[in-house]
Parts: structure tokens; sequence; C-alpha cells
């Protein structure tokens, strides 16, 4: 697991790049089937996939990004990349430090104050033509690229405004995701947390999804492994028993899950992070 913030780099197989003062930006093209472990990033990141996809996996959610979707960040924010079997090309916005580019980008801030993931309407074209200006560059190929970076976070900013303003969601779903966090170990079903909360198991699993970037048993799995990660650090205690405690079949079952998630296996994650 990386201590420090990693470079958006890391892993690929062809790089162009261009440093326009307030912003880098950033053509990368990443190999199939790449596992990038748990990790970091210094900065801020705003991407558009170009071509081929990779699944992003959060704390509390994943994101399968495919061609045309944007995925923002805030800096710092811990995740796994997995590249499929195309693997990825991708475009990388990243805001560089400083008070000019903080005032640049006020009136968009809400665009890396959290994990977001939509598809980008109208972002791909865009995304296309910085791609171009990166890889045959001229003279005015910073001023063009400058004005299309500017561009697509202004239209990204506008269209959370819009998303935002549609997707507030119903008090049940907030007394749902309690539910889960309370019983996070414990046997149910999805109808039981529906029935708890007094709607349809198909409209919690649909909202749930909207709402969370998940589903309801993707999110209570997640909790579970972030229970077993707390553990690894703070006990003694044998994989088999935290496995059981924390609701996995056994503890096969939970080293899989670990391991995807983190990219390590617990007894790996349980001596590095004990080693910092």
């Amino acid at each position: 697991m990386s201590r420090y913030g990693q470079s958006v780099r890391e892993g690929s197989s062809q790089i162009r790049s261009l440093d326009l003062g307030n912003f880098q930006v950033t053509n990368i093209t990443f190999p199939a089937s790449l596992t990038l472990p748990s990790h970091y990033h210094r900065r801020a990141c705003f991407a558009v996939v170009l071509e081929g996809s990779v699944e992003k996996v959060f704390a509390r959610a994943s994101h399968t990004t495919v061609a045309g979707s944007v995925v923002t960040m805030p800096p710092e924010e811990r995740h796994t990349d997995h590249f499929e079997a195309a693997g990825a090309n991708m475009l990388v916005v990243e805001p560089l430090d400083g008070d000019r580019v903080e005032r640049l980008l006020r009136p968009c801030a809400g665009v890396f104050n959290g994990v977001n993931h939509y598809r980008g309407s109208g972002m791909m074209g865009m995304a296309w033509r910085i791609y171009h200006e990166l890889n045959d560059p001229d003279a005015l190929s910073p001023l063009a690229v400058s004005g299309l970076v500017l561009e697509m976070l202004a239209r990204a900013a506008r269209g959370q405004r819009e998303r935002s303003a549609e997707s507030r969601p119903p008090a049940w779903l907030g007394q749902a995701r309690e539910y889960l966090h309370a019983n996070f170990n414990g046997s149910f079903l999805i109808a039981d947390v529906a029935e708890a909360v007094g709607v349809h198991p198909v409209h919690l699993a649909r909202t749930f999804r909207q709402h969370y970037g998940v589903s309801p048993s993707t999110y209570l799995r997640r909790l579970r492994l972030d229970w077993v990660a707390a553990r690894l650090v703070r006990s003694d205690e044998q994989l088999s028993l935290l496995a059981r405690r924390a609701g996995f079949a056994d503890q096969s079952h939970l080293t899989r899950l670990f391991k995807r998630q983190t990219g390590l296996t617990p007894g790996q994650y349980r001596d590095v992070v004990r080693s910092r």
C-alpha cells in the first residue's frame, strides 16, 4: 500500500502531458488487466475515459468507468483500479497548487470536493480535441487546451448542480443505510431491509444504487471489509475469527474479497500498516 501520494501515471504504458501553469493535463494509456493496489493521488483529479474501461473501487462505492464516463476525486482519496480486458485510454486534469488556481476554480470547486461518476454529455468531444492537441502539439496548443479544460470544468459544475437538485435522497433511504451499518455482520436479506423501511425491495435496490453508486449488497460487503481492516490494525485476532465475526462465509471468502478491494491479502495489509 502506498504511504505517499502516487502519480496518476503509475502503471501506464504511454503518456502525453502538458503543464498549463494552472493545470497538469495528461493523456494516459493503461495496459489490459492491470490492477493498481490501494493508493491515492496528492492532487485532485478530473478524468474522462476515452477508450476502454476501468473499475475504480473507493471505500464507500465502486464505479465501472467506460468510454464517455467522467470520474472526479478530491486529493488523497484512496482507491483501487482494475483495468479490464481492453485497458484504458484516459484524459486526466489535475489542478496545480497555488492561490491563483484556487481563485480560478472557486466557481466550480464542487467538482473536486467528492467522488463523482457520471456520463459526461458533451465531454467526449472536448476530451478528444485535447487528446489531439497533446499528441500533435504546436505553439498554440497550450492556449487551445487551456480553453477546453475550463469549458469542461464549467460544464461539469453546471451538470453537478442540476444532478444535485434532482437527486435529493428520500428519508427512508437514510434509514436503510443506517440499518446496514447497525447490522453489517448479521444474516439478513435485502427484503428484510426493505420491509424495515417500508418500500419494495426492487425500489430499494434501484434507489440505493442511484444515490450511493453500488448495490446494497456491495455496500454491505464494503462495511464488513472496512471493519476487518480496522481490526487488523488494532488487534491480533486470527483471520478465521475475524471472517466469522464480520459475517463472511469463511477465511478464504474474506481473503478473496479483501484483496480485490485493497490489492493486498489481510495478512499483508496487517504487516504493511503496522510497519508504517
